[in-house]
């Protein structure tokens, strides 16, 4: 399997020279990107209970999780719906692929660290990776595959297509099973605004509580990802053989 994405382009050759190291400005940037889509993240999840029915495409463009994507696409239209999803869910991806192409296994490393449970997962996703790659990112293109495919060279002309499309589907996907349950969400969301206001005091609370008791290691993770980037890229790539 790995020997035919080789030949096919989707992963660069075994061999093939170490990536060059990006400039200070470009590292710097992709993980300004990174870091402002968790804190919009953290936000969207806060306000969610007053923007889901009156702002949904607010909502999206701070937190593009599946559960906000579904209780926003009767609110919004299809192609506000489908651009700002879609550039929400691209935009951090491809920005963990760069950091796992320009820092190979100290991104993996890093990935792996950041909270308890995600050791084994990242083992787990890397082992299937040796076999199932681009399959894995077709079908679950998400921040973390896209970074071990990134460490693991795939080429970016075949990636980026790969996530924009599959992305695509899985919002069509999901904008259909609006429709198929749209009695049922639009009662959830009408309940949601309504109740807005104690919600909203429920899920800036839980934020704060998820902030406060998680600072010293996201602290620790985003320090270890600013001292990887200054320290530039390494010619440590891991390529399966």
């Amino acid at each position: 399997m790995v020997a035919m994405e080789r030949t096919v382009g989707t992963i660069e050759p075994v061999g093939a020279p170490p990536i060059t190291p990006p400039p200070r400005w470009a590292g710097r940037l992709v993980i300004a990107i990174m870091v402002a889509a968790f804190a919009t993240g953290i936000v969207g999840t806060a306000l969610a209970p007053t923007l889901v029915a009156r702002h949904p495409l607010w909502l999206i463009a701070l937190n593009a999780n599946n559960r906000y994507l579904i209780l926003a696409t009767n609110q919004a239209g299809p192609v506000g719906f489908f651009a700002v999803a879609t550039l929400r869910r691209v935009v951090p991806t491809i920005a963990f692929f760069l950091i796992g192409r320009w820092y190979g296994d100290r991104a993996v490393r890093w990935l792996a660290g950041r909270e308890p449970a995600s050791t084994d997962v990242v083992s787990v996703v890397e082992r299937l990776f040796d076999r199932f790659g681009w399959w894995i990112v077709a079908v679950a293109p998400m921040t973390f595959t896209c970074l071990i495919a990134g460490a693991r060279r795939f080429r970016p002309r075949v990636l980026v297509p790969l996530v924009i499309v599959s992305i695509m589907i899985r919002l069509a996907l999901l904008r259909w099973l609006g429709s198929a349950f749209s009695g049922t969400l639009d009662s959830i969301v009408h309940w949601i605004d309504r109740s807005r206001g104690p919600l909203l005091v429920v899920t800036i609370g839980l934020v704060l509580f998820s902030a406060w008791s998680q600072r010293r290691r996201r602290a620790a993770s985003f320090a270890e990802l600013t001292a990887m980037e200054e320290q530039g890229s390494q010619p440590e790539h891991h390529t399966a053989d």
